[in-house]
């Protein structure tokens, strides 16, 4: 009888232990759900850079201002 008691405990304790663990990722992939869509209109506060035209007298810059 105690055999079977610690028996049904454990299958008890591995089920709440799969389904705590279930829920803890599905908890995270929330959390980082709203990150990713929070974070998305920071997008819009970056400032675009400007580039500066390549000279073409550089020799650093001449093969990228042949493709130009």
């Amino acid at each position: 009888m105690v055999m079977r008691r610690r028996m049904a405990y454990s299958v008890i304790c591995q089920t709440l232990d799969h389904q705590a663990h279930l829920w803890a990722f599905v908890n995270n992939f929330r959390l980082f759900g709203l990150l990713a869509l929070g974070g998305t209109p920071l997008i819009f506060l970056f400032k675009r850079i400007e580039r500066e035209p390549a000279r073409s007298g550089s020799a650093l810059t001449a093969p990228m201002a042949a493709k130009w």
